[in-house]
């Protein structure tokens, strides 16, 4: 995510080699699902996503990124 720390609009950009299933969720620090926010079946190419945590409290937030069988995990810090 870019930039990181945020306030409170994030960037999470990514490649995909083939057309994949691709889902990307937000938990917070307590591991609770916050937000499902991108479930599509994208083209290969490089995309980006825009997280906006405006409802969100100010702390760490794990981003979870699901491309077909693999899995990638970043960390985020929204400071309001």
């Amino acid at each position: 995510p870019y930039p990181n720390p945020f306030n409170p609009v994030t960037m999470i950009k990514y490649g995909i080699p083939e057309r994949s299933d691709v889902v990307i969720e937000i938990y917070n620090i307590q591991g609770r699902l916050i937000e499902q926010t991108l479930r599509s079946d994208m083209a290969a190419g490089y995309h980006t996503y825009t997280w906006n945590g405006s409802n969100q409290s100010s702390g760490i937030y794990l981003i979870r990124m699901k491309i077909a069988d693999t899995v990638i995990n970043y960390r985020a810090l929204l400071i309001k």
